[in-house]
């Protein structure tokens, strides 16, 4: 400790509390020297006993949060140079800033069973990767502990030290597998034929709303979370968490294509059901089984695609076709996206009265 203090003191900082300790960096709460009542840092050190792999992993993160400014990405104010011997870097440090999974234990969590909160959650995450896609990175970690939140709801990624980055430099080969158990990709488990992209990120983010909104450390593989572990079932009570399958469904596959492709995709998605949320629809679970509001004699029922009928062409021309669809049994006046129903069963009706 006493080498860390004075290594600290040489660039100007003075140590306090320790924050973290990993494979390849140690963390410090810092001021500077020269405003010991000033603003807290945190201080990370390459870890004495790291390899070399380790000192790459460091220099990458390094190069990582350097090269993305976003408020939703941890930031570096000071840093060492590649060929320095003593090799740190300063970063922000948030008071009461703790990651998810501390949260998640300690059921601090801000975003449990509270589904507009946790989908802000899931866009402010986004939108940091966003800022990370125009610049061709990939985190490749994403877990509970690379989250950092506040009591507030703010989101922070932090742990850039496994990230890809797509002009070909990369740490750690395909064979590898990298990232958290349950957390990370499929094409992150190593032995993968595919290169990285933001959609391992997209898979992370996926499985770290499921948390989020569960308060719950996530399951292995996919299907869970559509059937066993579905929110319509983990949270029965909490109806409008049930559109978050809307999000699952574009984040938590085993094929990156049929993920998001981009982050401006996954962020109209995730926006299209805050707007579900805010807007009180019904999620498709309920929905089915309800009286259809133009006839009022049938119920719901599921399709999975629009029925044929006289009037199909004339439905068709309505709606913005996808998956799940629901069909009066009685009447058959309509084929509607589930979520979309509600508003425009009540327009055709107001329009033929």
């Amino acid at each position: 400790m006493a080498s860390k203090v004075t290594q600290a003191a040489s660039v100007g900082w003075k140590l306090g509390t320790q924050l973290g300790q990993g494979g390849q960096g140690d963390v410090f709460l810092a001021v500077r020297e020269t405003e010991p009542e000033g603003p807290k840092h945190a201080f990370k050190f390459l870890n004495d006993k790291g390899s070399p792999k380790a000192r790459d992993r460091f220099r990458q993160e390094l190069r990582a949060l350097t090269s993305v400014d976003h408020p939703g990405i941890v930031k570096v104010i000071q840093y060492a140079q590649p060929d320095d011997k003593f090799q740190y870097y300063v970063m922000e440090y948030v008071d009461e800033a703790e990651n998810l999974g501390k949260r998640i234990a300690r059921k601090t969590n801000p975003f449990s069973k509270d589904p507009l909160k946790a989908v802000d959650g899931f866009i402010q995450i986004v939108e940091a990767l966003a800022a990370c896609e125009k610049l061709g990175i990939v985190h490749r970690d994403l877990s509970l502990a690379n989250v950092l939140v506040t009591d507030a709801g703010r989101i922070l990624l932090i742990d850039f030290g496994l990230c890809h980055f797509e002009d070909g430099q990369t740490i750690t080969l395909t064979e590898e597998a990298v990232g958290t158990p349950h957390y990370r990709s499929p094409e992150c488990s190593g032995h993968s034929q595919r290169e990285p992209t933001i959609q391992a990120d997209f898979y992370s983010t996926g499985k770290i709303l499921w948390s989020m909104i569960t308060n719950k450390v996530a399951f292995d593989r996919e299907k869970p979370v559509f059937n066993d572990l579905s929110l319509a079932k983990a949270l029965p009570d909490v109806t409008m968490s049930w559109h978050f399958h809307h999000i699952f469904e574009y984040t938590i596959r085993q094929d990156p294509n049929s993920r998001y492709a981009n982050a401006s995709q996954a962020l109209d998605g995730a926006r299209k059901v805050r707007q579900l949320i805010v807007d009180g629809y019904k999620p498709l679970e309920i929905l089915s089984g309800d009286k259809c509001p133009v006839c009022g004699v049938g119920t719901y029922q599921y399709a999975a695609t629009p029925y044929q009928s006289a009037l199909d062409k004339f439905n068709r021309s309505m709606l913005n076709l996808r998956r799940a669809y629901v069909v009066c049994s009685y009447c058959f006046h309509a084929s509607f996206q589930a979520e979309e129903a509600q508003r425009q069963a009540l327009a055709y009706r107001k329009n033929l009265e």
